[in-house]
């Protein structure tokens, strides 16, 4: 027997109200084995080196959830989206009105406003449900975590309070300290951008979030993140999962840099005598900057294992035509403080009246920070003067190399040795 859409609907939410009922009825029926002892570091902590893996389906929709239909139709039941019993503790994300139905928006129009489809970090709760091993490598001064999904990484900082962040990021500020046999992690200073899952749930930038990671046994971990954003929350709340230990035979994480996949889908519009029709671009029209980014990006990959200092960048002249140069003045729009290149996103008024909206390349977060750049330096609105030259396939992007405020003041930001002119603007060439 068939049934309309309305009444398949309406018994999806029924299902997902049950669930929840279901979810907040039932104690967890083991306690944490508190009794556990993990096996000890050289300087006697936890050790929690290793390459661990969520289950379930929470990078879907980390609420209750009844199993619903997939983005594409093609794939049928094999791209549906599966049940889940939650991670919420509660049930429920103690949402502001405004912000409820701002998720709601998110949730109806998702595949269109996910970050993690276009390839961007997935932040800090997200990455460590998402279904992508990740890596954790101690030492006594810095955790690091190293995520198969978009080869993201972070940094916590152990025993570093009072170190702040430059500016915010995808995968936030980690500092970390140890409570016993939990490791404790606050995490500020991420992007708006970032979503908790790709069911809509979002924040804002005053996010925080407080991690804790303990051993249950040599196979298991319990990681809860305790959520607070006042812009968002009404108060806050708290995730809770186990992770588990890879523990197959060569385990190692993979490739699985991303941007190759949304790489038409972002930036085909770009590209001189696009069309607006959809599908991807025959393989001959791919730029010659994403054969190069790739080969970067793996070589990036390989001095993160060896430690071997690297200049994450690609060669200026596959990319930008140094016979090109421009002049761009407009407002920031956007400000994207991502590896290996951060980006600009400038509104340039056109003779006629009308705006085009620019795409500058920039160094790298960090290096634009022992620059002088900051989180604050360039909010959207900000009035600023771009010296740079044009991408070699006519598109509205640009590599930037000296950047003008309003007050005069002059700062460099390109990258250096990637075989961008000797125009006398990069400091370490002179």
């Amino acid at each position: 027997m068939k049934r309309s859409l309305t009444e398949r609907a309406v018994l999806t939410q029924l299902a997902a109200l049950l669930l929840a009922a279901f979810v907040l009825a039932v104690a967890p029926a083991a306690a944490q084995d508190t009794d556990y002892r993990a096996p000890r570091t050289h300087d006697d902590k936890p050790d929690l080196n290793g390459i661990w893996q969520a289950l379930g389906a929470a990078h879907w929709d980390i609420e209750p959830h009844a199993a619903r239909h997939g983005p594409v139709v093609e794939m049928a039941a094999l791209g549906a989206i599966p049940g889940g019993l939650g991670i919420v503790e509660g049930g429920r994300i103690p949402y502001l009105p405004e912000a409820l139905e701002k998720r709601n928006q998110n949730r109806e129009n998702w595949l269109a406003l996910d970050p993690a489809v276009k390839c961007y970090m997935p932040g800090i709760p997200r990455a460590n449900y998402m279904p992508f091993p990740f890596q954790i490598v101690q030492t006594p001064e810095h955790v690091l975590i190293a995520y198969e999904f978009a080869s993201a990484s972070r940094v916590i900082y152990m025993n570093r309070e009072g170190f702040e962040a430059p500016f915010d990021t995808w995968m936030g500020h980690s500092i970390g300290r140890w409570e016993g046999e939990t490791l404790v992690v606050d995490v500020t200073s991420q992007v708006p951008d970032t979503w908790l899952d790709s069911s809509g749930n979002h924040h804002t930038d005053a996010i925080h979030v407080e991690e804790r990671w303990t051993a249950m046994s040599p196979y298991h971990l319990q990681y809860e993140a305790t959520i607070t954003d006042e812009n968002v929350y009404s108060q806050p709340w708290k995730v809770s999962l186990p992770l588990y230990r890879r523990v197959d035979p060569n385990v190692q994480l993979l490739e699985f840099k991303c941007v190759e996949f949304a790489e038409e889908l972002m930036y085909g519009p770009l590209r001189k005598g696009a069309d607006s029709g959809p599908g991807p671009a025959p393989a001959t029209q791919r730029s010659t900057a994403m054969k190069f980014q790739r080969i970067v990006l793996l070589a990036a990959g390989l001095a993160l294992v060896l430690a071997i200092p690297l200049a994450a960048h690609h060669a200026f002249s596959a990319e930008f035509d140094a016979d090109r140069p421009l002049q761009l003045r407009g407002k920031v729009t956007k400000m994207e403080w991502i590896n290996p290149h951060a980006w600009i996103h400038l509104e340039v008024m056109n003779d006629d009246g009308s705006s085009t909206v620019w795409m500058v390349e920039g160094g790298t977060p960090n290096t634009l920070a022992r620059r002088g750049f900051t989180k604050r330096s360039l909010l959207p609105g900000t009035e600023i003067v771009v010296d740079g030259y044009q991408a070699k396939d006519g598109s509205n992007k640009a590599n930037g190399r000296d950047l003008t405020f309003p007050d005069g003041r002059k700062l460099f930001m390109g990258s250096s040795g990637t075989g961008a002119p000797r125009d006398g603007r990069d400091p370490t060439e002179q």
